[in-house]
């Protein structure tokens, strides 16, 4: 009995071991049953790490961070400098400069001027059309989707989405795979939820165990899969609208001559304006 006693705090932390690795095996065999979740994250952290690093090995982009970054350096080191000069924190200084008298005199100068361009635009709308009451809202038409909007559609998306093989395409196919991970996800841990309950309900400690380690694999699963949504949509729209300008561009604004016009108050002509190309 003397020899049991002195072993039994001793196999104790065997025991925890054990179950920790009986855990981990469980997850890692349920996980290898579910097939279609393994194959759906793999197939779409593959591709997004292909489409990093394709992104990240360009010249310019290469460059783009570069600049970002000393800027950032540069900031950091310039409000350090500002705390230690001046004894106070950056953050305060920084409300101070932005709450300055001049910010606030150019903001309510501002809001009169948008004040007074709406004053206008209410009076030519109420001079071009004389049914419309001088002080009533005119009604908005409702969103339709007949023939015009599809077809507006469809120029849109030839224009943003020029052939499959096409980087805008391979993001939507990316974005696609890791919005069917998240639904898969979404089940399984609907799934484990009840399992939980179940387990909770039996009192079983290592069922219970194993739905809490389930359910951190699920979170971190589950976090990848939401930061990759939101950087793909962010990709997306950047690849859209440098389409949509690029069209722009080369349709409406090639080949043109701009000036810029300014006009000067002190002359006595108010009406004389300076033109600079």
């Amino acid at each position: 009995m003397g020899f049991a006693d002195r072993d039994t705090p001793a196999m104790a932390p065997r025991g925890l071991v054990r179950d920790f690795t009986d855990v981990v095996s469980k997850v890692a065999a349920d996980y290898a049953k579910d097939r279609r979740l393994c194959w759906t994250l793999a197939v779409g952290a593959t591709s997004l790490a292909l489409f990093t690093h394709h992104q990240t090995s360009r010249p310019d982009i290469a460059a783009q961070f570069r600049v970002a970054s000393a800027e950032c350096l540069g900031r950091a080191q310039a409000r350090k400098k500002g705390a230690s000069g001046s004894g106070k924190p950056a953050h305060t200084e920084g409300a101070l400069e932005r709450d300055s008298p001049d910010d606030t005199t150019r903001s309510l100068d501002l809001g009169s001027t948008k004040t007074k361009s709406s004053e206008t635009s209410v009076a030519a709308v109420a001079f071009v059309s004389p049914a419309v009451k001088p002080g009533a809202t005119p009604r908005r038409k409702a969103a339709a989707v007949d023939t015009v909007f599809l077809q507006r559609i469809v120029f849109i998306l030839k224009i943003v989405i020029p052939s499959l093989t096409s980087k805008e395409a391979a993001l939507l196919a990316i974005q696609t795979t890791m919005l069917v991970a998240r639904s898969l996800l979404s089940l399984r841990i609907a799934k484990k939820g009840g399992d939980g309950l179940r387990a909770v309900m039996e009192r079983s400690w290592s069922k219970f165990g194993y739905v809490l380690g389930d359910f951190f694999v699920s979170g971190l699963a589950a976090s990848f899969v939401n930061s990759s949504l939101k950087y793909m949509t962010n990709s997306v729209t950047s690849s859209f609208r440098e389409r949509l300008t690029e069209k722009v561009h080369r349709e409406y604004l090639t080949g043109g001559a701009y000036y810029k016009g300014t006009r000067v108050p002190a002359f006595p002509n108010q009406g004389a304006s300076l033109f600079y190309l």
